[in-house]
């Protein structure tokens, strides 16, 4: 019997051994550009899409005297995508079968919380470019991108009628904390989705449920579906602060005494309101993705 059959066979953690882990900056380099590989139609649909919106908004402007105000209320249209590529960037991932993630030479945790990260990078890069849109179209319409907003200085009557003298009229502008509020907006609805995307084996029976139960608290708008509503909505940490700083709270609508209807703010949205349910969400969100991912752990 030779030597090399009586040798013991060569394990292949002794292999990966032998070659040094890749670092994190070659990593999240290689992930970046598989993302930006395996997704450039969307890219370009969405680059498209931009166009179009580029067409439309120079032929109001340019035709009607249109000016571009600041959409805030978009913020829930950049949650809807950013869950929507947080749900795409692992629907051709087997995470829970022997595929591309349980091969490689860097820990599976550790890879999939870097590809979260430069799915993020793509994503923020995506919402700068719509911010600088935004500006662009403002300054060309000449426009401030601010709007105007009766302020309620005195609580308005039981059933909603209020006094022409306890209104006064402001211009309000974006803060620097509403142009930040679109990207933690975007980085909390796009880890909520990466987490359950990474950390639930059936994605499809589990959307299910969670759409069922939505649907049920929807339903019941008084007792405990009111409850959860505001907690999640209305709360210091809700949607409408993370989304707005308060400003969907904040509206009112009321009656003047000639009967004319109008919506006034009863509070002025906050960078505190803002900051307050960003930390909460990302906290929460960030959890999660941790989580997840935990779950694919060496073992």
């Amino acid at each position: 019997m030779t030597d090399a059959a009586l040798s013991p066979p060569i394990q292949s953690g002794a292999l990966a051994s032998a070659r040094p882990t890749p670092a994190f900056m070659a990593v999240f380099s290689e992930q970046l550009g598989l993302i930006g590989r395996a997704h450039w139609r969307e890219f370009a649909i969405l680059g498209g899409f931009f166009v179009l919106m580029t067409a439309f908004a120079l032929w109001g402007i340019i035709r009607e005297g249109m000016t571009v105000d600041f959409p805030q209320e978009a913020n829930v249209l950049v949650a809807l995508f950013a869950m929507a590529m947080g749900f795409t960037l692992w629907g051709r991932e087997k995470l829970f079968a022997q595929g591309h993630f349980a091969t490689l030479p860097v820990a599976r945790q550790q890879h999939l919380l870097i590809r979260v990260l430069a799915g993020w990078v793509w994503l923020a890069a995506i919402v700068a470019w719509a911010l600088i849109w935004i500006a662009g179209m403002g300054l060309i319409s000449g426009g401030d991108l601010g709007f105007d907003r009766y302020l309620l200085l005195s609580p308005p009557t039981p059933d909603g009628h209020v006094a022409l003298e306890d209104l006064r009229q402001i211009r309000w502008t974006p803060q620097t904390w509403n142009w930040l509020s679109a990207f933690t907006t975007a980085a909390v609805f796009y880890l909520l989705a990466s987490a359950f995307a990474i950390g639930v084996r059936r994605i499809v029976v589990w959307s299910v449920v969670a759409t069922v139960v939505f649907l049920a608290i929807g339903a019941e708008p008084t007792g405990t579906g009111r409850g959860v509503i505001q907690a999640v909505v209305g709360d210091p940490w809700g949607l409408d602060n993370l989304f707005t700083g308060g400003m969907g709270r904040a509206d009112a609508a009321l009656t003047l005494a000639d009967g004319k209807q109008i919506v006034a703010w009863n509070a002025v949205p906050s960078l505190r309101n803002w900051a307050t349910a960003t930390a909460a969400w990302l906290t929460l969100s960030g959890a999660l993705v941790w989580l997840a991912a935990w779950r694919h752990r060496e073992r």
